[in-house]
């Protein structure tokens, strides 16, 4: 029986109904073959303190959660796994346990790591030993250590174990999880960070400033950046009274990335694309800013689906469906005004169903 290929662009939670269905269903029909495609921008707080101490490597956050999402914990090894991938460490005095585990110190304290099969038992103290060795490296504050997802501290591991390749580390890291579906990195796995300009003119410096928007205003547009902005460059970024000459200096500064080359071959074998619902702002269309995204996309045969959010995230309060979907093509054309043939990108739109007290409902004669 051929494979139905499916290739999903999201973020870490926003399409967790959609793959574990998928997944439910596969686990039935097996004819399913799911790629999760993501970007690295994460920034927030833990996801940014691991960035802070291993310079050069992209948020492993949504990763980790798409392997989260798609392992069914239906047997012991499943939910030993999926309880590694999700368990917190609340702050250093937790991590020091964790320590006192692998050293056979501490039999009292995580459990369910002694539900690891032997050699993968072994390969998880390995890992930690390798993230510790690193973090006595590192000068930092221990009251910063906090609230970190013992799978993100094994990915910064394995990526410190692979070389610092960023892309081969999440295959290593999906095989170590036994992730049976594709989670990918959209691009080549070079890092760069995420800012957005509100349409104030207010300066949302990291992706954690786009999520909470806690003005919450419209955002304009946002940048890929080498490097976060300095005190001094923000200063001379607020000293700008027009918001034009904002975004003509960050554009400036704007980096477009290049795309990870499996996924030219993934997207002409897909038979479904899916544009995901999420945080549009962080977790999709910094995505479609990806070099040559567009022109694969458009030749692809696949039918290709755009979901609407249901619910607004803060970085969308102040949008509309038909807004949203109007910068998903400004993003997909790399913000340029070339001619876009638009029915080569979305064949079908899912919205949620007509309410006329919703302002967030798209129009019929929207395209």
């Amino acid at each position: 029986m051929k494979k139905i290929n499916i290739s999903i662009f999201t973020g870490g939670s926003g399409n967790i109904e959609l793959a574990r269905n998928l997944c439910e269903l596969n686990s039935r029909t097996k004819n399913i073959s799911i790629n999760f495609l993501i970007n690295g921008y994460d920034d927030g707080k833990s996801t940014g303190f691991l960035r802070q101490l291993v310079p050069g490597m992209l948020g492993p956050s949504d990763f980790r959660k798409n392997c989260s999402n798609l392992i069914l914990s239906k047997n012991q090894n499943e939910e030993t796994l999926k309880k590694i991938l999700d368990y917190r460490i609340k702050d250093f005095a937790t991590y020091n346990r964790l320590l006192l585990k692998i050293k056979k110190q501490d039999r009292t304290s995580f459990q369910f790591i002694d539900y690891l099969p032997w050699n993968k038992y072994f390969e998880f103290i390995e890992y930690i030993k390798t993230f510790d060795q690193h973090l006595k490296t590192c000068q930092f504050q221990k009251k910063n250590f906090k609230d970190i997802s013992l799978g993100n501290i094994l990915f910064t591991s394995f990526y410190l174990s692979n070389n610092k390749k960023f892309n081969h580390t999440i295959k290593k890291f999906s095989d170590f999880f036994e992730i049976e579906h594709n989670v990918l990195n959209i691009t080549n796995g070079e890092n760069f960070f995420l800012s957005g300009l509100a349409e104030s003119g207010n300066f949302l410096k990291d992706e954690v400033s786009i999520i909470e928007n806690k003005n919450k205003e419209k955002i304009s547009d946002i940048f890929l950046l080498k490097k976060k902005l300095n005190h001094r460059s923000i200063k001379h970024l607020e000293s700008l009274k027009d918001s034009s000459k904002k975004k003509k200096f960050l554009n400036n500064l704007n980096f477009t990335p290049k795309l990870n080359p499996e996924l030219n071959k993934i997207i002409k074998k897909s038979d479904i694309i899916i544009y995901g619902p999420g945080t549009q702002n962080s977790s999709l269309y910094p995505s479609y800013l990806t070099k040559n995204i567009k022109n694969i996309l458009m030749k692809s045969k696949a039918k290709k689906i755009f979901i609407s959010n249901i619910f607004k995230d803060k970085d969308i309060v102040n949008e509309t469906t038909n807004s949203i979907i109007e910068k998903f093509f400004y993003y997909m054309n790399n913000k340029k005004n070339k001619k876009l043939i638009k029915e080569k990108l979305i064949d079908y739109y899912f919205v949620h169903k007509t309410d006329k007290s919703d302002i967030n409902n798209i129009r019929k004669s929207f395209y």
